[in-house]
């Protein structure tokens, strides 16, 4: 089978460190361009990986592609998605899919009258563990939900190319960049919430420290807390009236799971039923990018997908509350 024509567009860290070294390993894909606005930062990538199709403008090569995987700051992936789309191109976009919920809409609207592909790049939808506690809680081997408690960070060490984190016209910040995936994460594990509270210490920058809470039916409350300058346990914890699930925030993290009737706690660290590594997590998501291509169906991440972690990041920052640290007084 002839290989589907891609273009990489952005060659930041993402693209240096995962989509050119895991493409080229690609059953599905031959990469045919490579878009960025640094020239120099093109060729480089470019003869490393003998891509002769370099250019700062996506324009120039809407006729010598199929498909596009967008890794750009996320304030532009909707006006260039939709330029994309419109030109028959199928769009793989990055996390957050756009700034607002609004531009979600945007986006969809376009695959849909343009009869493309649009999908979204939330990759622990791929992760075994966290299919696994998907099938638990759905399962109700816990009983009912009766609160969960999310923490989640790492003081900043990743090695970046731009500066699009740090900026909040770009769209930067700890929500767009490590809070999407937890949202996204959240969402699909238990559904739509009832109301959030949201406190951030962004003070008209952008935030490194958060903490949401999301009240669901019945009082159940889901807490996650959330930073970029502190070292946190970095576990999910679900509570139920039955019992506990814990699992981590990493691929192979083990999932524990204590049922309280028994007295048992379960740990499952080997999943058969998943990659075995994170190379095969993208690897995986690129096939399910090109079957979606392919047979003309909707992706496992879609954009109404991809739109629901977009929405909570848009109501948390409208309800924005200061975050208090306990050590500063008012």
């Amino acid at each position: 089978m002839e290989k589907i024509k891609i273009a990489i567009i952005g060659c930041g860290a993402i693209t240096e460190k995962t989509h050119l070294p895991l493409l080229t390993k690609s059953e599905q894909f031959e990469i045919r361009a490579l878009v960025d606005i640094s020239k120099d930062r093109a060729l480089q990538l470019g003869e490393e990986y003998g891509i002769s199709i370099v250019t700062t403008d996506y324009n120039e090569i809407l006729d010598k592609i199929d498909a596009a995987i967008l890794a750009l700051p996320p304030h532009i992936n909707a006006s260039v998605s939709t330029q994309l789309m419109k030109a028959g191109i199928h769009v793989l976009v990055e996390k957050p899919m756009a700034m607002t919920a609004r531009e979600c809409d945007d986006m969809i609207q376009c695959a849909e009258e343009s009869k493309v592909s649009l999908m979204v790049g939330l990759i622990r939808r791929y992760y075994p563990n966290f299919i696994l506690v998907k099938r638990l809680l759905d399962s109700g081997v816990i009983g009912k939900l009766v609160g969960a408690h999310i923490q989640e960070g790492n003081i900043y060490k990743w090695k970046i190319k731009t500066d699009y984190s740090f900026r909040k016209d770009t769209g930067g910040g700890l929500l767009p960049v490590i809070g999407v995936h937890v949202f996204d994460s959240i969402l699909w594990w238990l559904g739509g919430y009832e109301s959030v509270e949201y406190y951030d210490d962004a003070r008209g920058g952008v935030e490194a420290d958060c903490a949401v809470f999301l009240r669901y039916e019945e009082n159940t409350n889901v807490e996650i807390e959330l930073s970029r300058l502190r070292d946190l346990p970095n576990t999910y914890i679900f509570k139920g009236e039955a019992g506990r699930i814990e699992v981590g925030f990493r691929f192979n993290s083990p999932v524990r799971i204590n049922l309280y009737e028994s007295n048992n706690e379960y740990i499952v660290d080997h999943f058969t039923n998943g990659p075995a590594d994170a190379d095969n997590l993208f690897l995986s998501q690129y096939k399910d990018f090109a079957q979606s291509i392919i047979h003309g169906t909707q992706p496992y991440i879609n954009g109404e997908e991809g739109k629901r972690s977009v929405a909570l990041i848009e109501e948390c920052y409208n309800r924005r509350q200061p975050y208090i640290y306990p050590w500063l007084s008012e």
